[in-house]
Parts: structure tokens; sequence; C-alpha cells
């Protein structure tokens, strides 16, 4: 018929593995996000999760650049949700405790891979970088020199991002000397100059505006992201 996937609930795990569809050749074909959103969201019914709604609705096709993964949306930005947004119909249903709490699921968060304080953090080098928001909490630092200038980009997923990117430029003492939280873009960009020493990048998942009207909370900024930076070379 018309449906973009089809799944069998609570069905991870399961002995006859029951497999989940998303249907890439229906009118949204062309659509990667929303076919990037549907994957996610059918293997979401195999690990415990019903559908998220808006005032009544059954699915919900979410607000301005973002949705629930449990809706329908075809946004930039898809997120697990815990029904904390305006008009939601199942506040009662946190997705990241179901997906890593229910016992037919066998597995729980990944495994943090950046320290998350100033003597944790991820020495840099090279011209890249990459790591993943693991939970709503995670924070990821990353050590570098430089002499004078710092320009950045952080990247979340260019197809089906979870995360919207907050990020920071820290001093030696971790005092905050630069931000970047883009209100229009899910990416976070450096161009500043500063004086000789270490510093630090800070990766973080953010929310935007008030869940409760026409924003999105932290919740749900999750996944991977990428890191393009040039900085000065260490002196010897």
């Amino acid at each position: 018929g018309s449906a973009a996937g089809v799944a069998v609930g609570d069905s991870f795990g399961e002995s006859d593995l029951t497999p989940a569809f998303a249907f890439a050749d229906q009118w949204w074909k062309t659509s990667f996000n929303f076919v990037a959103g549907c994957i996610s969201h059918e293997v979401g019914h195999t690990l415990g999760l019903n559908h998220h709604g808006y005032q009544g609705s059954e699915y919900y096709g979410g607000r301005g650049d973002w949705g629930p993964l449990m809706g329908n949306p075809d946004r930039l930005l898809t997120q697990w949700s815990r029904g904390d947004y305006g008009g939601a119909t199942r506040p009662q249903q946190d997705d990241l405790s179901i997906i890593t709490g229910r016992a037919g699921n066998g597995f729980g968060y990944r495994q943090d891979d950046h320290g998350n304080t100033l003597p944790t953090a991820t020495t840099y080098t090279g011209t890249s970088a990459a790591g993943v928001i693991e939970r709503s909490t995670d924070v990821d630092l990353f050590r570098f020199y430089t002499a004078s200038r710092i320009e950045a980009d952080v990247q979340p997923a260019t197809i089906g991002a979870n995360l919207d990117v907050l990020a920071e430029i820290l001093d030696a003492t971790g005092t905050v000397v630069a931000t970047s939280d883009l209100q229009n873009a899910l990416t976070a960009t450096f161009r500043t100059t500063v004086s000789p020493g270490t510093y630090y990048l800070r990766v973080q998942g953010t929310g935007k505006g008030d869940p409760a009207t026409t924003g999105y909370s932290r919740y749900g900024s999750l996944g991977q992201y990428t890191i393009s930076m040039t900085v000065d070379a260490q002196p010897r």
C-alpha cells in the first residue's frame, strides 16, 4: 500500500529474527532525511516504541526544522523524544529509557569516546577528528595549541541528523572564550583570533527555544559529528 515502512513491535531480539522494512520507492523517496528517519522509526518499533503524536493525532510531523523520529517528520533534524514538546500525545514515553532498558533489546548506551574534562580531553592532531554524543548529558573535549588563529567547523551527519551542535572554545583554565550555537543551522563554526596557548574545543548537543511552543529540548541531540579545524603548529 502507501505505507512508508512496517515493523512488528517489541520484536528486536526475538529468535525468529522478525524484519522491519522501510519502503524507499514510495512518493517520499527523493527526501533522504525522510528515508533515514523512516528507518529509525521502524527500528524504534522493534525496540519497543510507539508513535509520538500531536494534539490527538497519531503522528506528528514536527515544527520548524525539528520532529520526533516516532512521528512522521520530513525535517532537517529528527530525534528520539520523551514527549516533552507542546501537544505531545505520549508524554509518558521516554524513548531512550525504553531503547536502553527493554530486556529484549540487550544493549545500553555506547561507550564514551572522548573525555568530558580538561585532564581527560583528547589531543587534537591533524586537520580533522570525529566523535559521537552518546547521551543527552555527554560532552566531548579536544585539546590543541594555537599561536593566534582558530578556524573550526563542527558538523553533524549530513543526512538524517539527530544532533544539534553546541560548541565552545575554552582557555587553559577552562574559561569559555567563544561559543557557537547557530540558530538556523545544526553546525558550529569558529573564526577567531586568541592569545598563544593551549585551548580546548568542547562539543555537546543542544536544544532550541521553548519545547512547549515552537522549540525542542536537548534530550534527543545525540549522534555523530566531525571536526575540521586549522590551528597553528605548537612550537617545539
